[in-house]
């Protein structure tokens, strides 16, 4: 009897260090293949050791280790599914919540549909000002400004959700920011009560499993943006839903990953599929900087319709406009998605050099606090900006060459010799050369003016010494005066005297 308990003993000793070791073994032998993880980030990657830090290195290892040991993504499916399935609850509420009839909602939203979050009114004062400042700034270059509000699945599918959200107000941020609609002055678009209207139909226009709309839901959006847009600009092509065939497909919803269980969960997405051909095509790409956490193909969207008349229209976007892009392109002749990684800023650095018609920003209600948070940045009491040309004392026209070396070597101004002149204070100009990109004095010992910047900071910024009504001087970051050595321009000078006097032309 007693060596039977001993066996046993041994036993469990031996199945219990199996199952601890089995994880390490199989991350590092691979016996068994592990199923793709559904969380939406980078895991912790292997560290390098090294004995001078093995401080540093333990923690790392142990961040490494916890992403990535034997198993782990079968056993938090298996725990999630447990949950879901015995205990009826979410295995990430902090991310999901579970619905009646398996629909799944995002958390972040519940305060915005409870009415739990609203704006004081010297929030809504600085929101008030932001959008009117965006207005007037767009206003004084020809363009029109935008601002279009998506509204949350909550807020169109309420009856869904679980009885214990009680909403605390009956208003909501959506209300809040659609009250301050003033056209011309402020032009806030309501997305909303087209969406809920054609919701009557009878037709799912958001998805069960994931946080956005569907194709469908997407075309009432953009809809509403067109018509709204369409009272400025009357001739404006709106796409007809008669133009598309509706099929479903079967998906995987972003939420019911989270939960691990998209398999049992399908996504019958209803998508749109034009019936004809579009006339849109891919314009090309511009060389702004992507942001670390937006894909290549997420960053930006250009397309072209020649079938409609010379209109740019600029949207800042997030997710919810994807499904809006085959819409949106064909109504204007050259459209501009970009991602602005949920800042929603107005991106005047992008509109100077894009000079669109018109400019869209589309925003999600979720995030419409970042109204408060990612404020314009320009100053609308500046000059607008000019392009113009510069005539060294040398008799030669400036010009940013292909090699983005800045050189007086021209007898004539044409394209390559035209800079467009920004203001950032009544002082101080960015200079933008043709090829969009920004002067700058190097910042090696050089000091030489290069046209080699993406975007304008303050080693971009030159002041203008006025010398007449038509001749100026330039002084570079770095304090030191822009001159000529040879046909070159280097900010080298130390004083007025010695700087390049250039003779300065409005182009328009």
């Amino acid at each position: 009897m007693e060596a039977k308990k001993i066996v046993i003993q041994k036993l469990v000793i031996v199945i219990f260090s199996v199952m601890i070791l089995l994880p390490f073994i199989n991350s590092n032998l691979e016996l068994v293949a592990e199923i793709p993880a559904n969380e939406n980030r980078e895991k912790a990657s292997r560290p390098v050791y090294q004995k001078s830090e093995l401080e540093k290195y333990f923690k790392e290892y142990d961040a490494y280790y916890a992403d990535n040991f034997g198993f782990r993504n079968s056993l938090i499916r298996f725990l999630d599914r447990f949950e879901f399935f015995n205990l009826h609850t979410s295995a990430v509420p902090s991310e999901v919540i579970i619905g009646n009839n398996n629909w799944f909602y995002e958390t972040k939203s519940i305060a915005n549909y409870k009415g739990a979050n609203l704006f004081t009114s010297e929030e809504l004062q600085t929101i008030k000002k932001e959008i009117e400042k965006r207005t007037k700034w767009s206003a004084m270059r020809g363009m029109k400004y935008y601002v279009a509000i998506v509204p949350n699945k909550m807020n169109v599918y309420p009856e869904f959700l679980p009885y214990q959200l009680v909403k605390v107000s009956p208003k909501t941020r959506y209300d809040q920011l659609m009250s301050l609609n003033n056209p011309p002055y402020i032009n806030i678009i309501d997305v909303r009560s087209n969406i809920l209207a054609h919701k009557k139909d009878g037709v799912e226009l958001y998805q069960r499993t994931d946080d956005h709309w569907n194709d469908l839901g997407a075309y009432y959006g953009y809809e509403a943006i067109a018509n709204s847009i369409k009272k400025d600009y009357a001739d404006l092509y709106i796409a007809n839903i008669n133009d598309f065939t509706r099929e479903y497909e079967s998906r995987l919803g972003s939420q019911a990953k989270i939960l691990n269980v998209e398999d049992k969960f399908p996504e019958k997405f209803l998508a749109l599929k034009r019936k004809g051909d579009s006339g849109a095509y891919d314009g090309p790409l511009r060389d702004y900087k992507r942001p670390a956490q937006i894909a290549d193909w997420d960053f930006q969207v250009v397309r072209i319709n020649d079938r409609q008349p010379k209109r740019k229209c600029f949207f800042i976007r997030d997710s919810f406009t994807l499904l809006m892009m085959k819409y949106f392109e064909e109504s204007f002749h050259e459209c501009v998605f970009i991602h602005d990684e949920w800042k929603y800023r107005m991106r005047e650095d992008l509109l100077v050099k894009e000079k669109p018609d018109l400019s869209v920003n589309i925003i999600l209600e979720t995030e419409v606090h970042k109204l408060l948070t990612n404020q314009f940045e320009g100053d609308i009491t500046l000059p607008i900006e000019k392009n113009i040309t510069l005539k060294a004392d040398n008799g030669k026209y400036v010009c940013a060459e292909q090699s983005k070396e800045l050189v007086a070597t021209k007898d004539n101004a044409s394209a390559w010799e035209t800079f467009n002149l920004i203001w950032r204070t009544k002082n101080t100009v960015n200079l933008m050369a043709y090829t969009n990109q920004f002067l700058s004095a190097e910042i090696d010992g050089s000091k030489q003016i290069m046209a080699n910047r993406e975007a304008p900071s303050d080693w971009e910024a030159f002041t203008i010494i006025q010398i007449d009504a038509n001749t100026i001087i330039l002084k570079a970051f770095n304090n030191k005066f822009v001159k000529l050595q040879g046909d070159k321009l280097f900010a080298t000078a130390d004083s007025k005297e010695q700087a390049t006097r250039f003779t300065i032309t409005y182009v328009n």
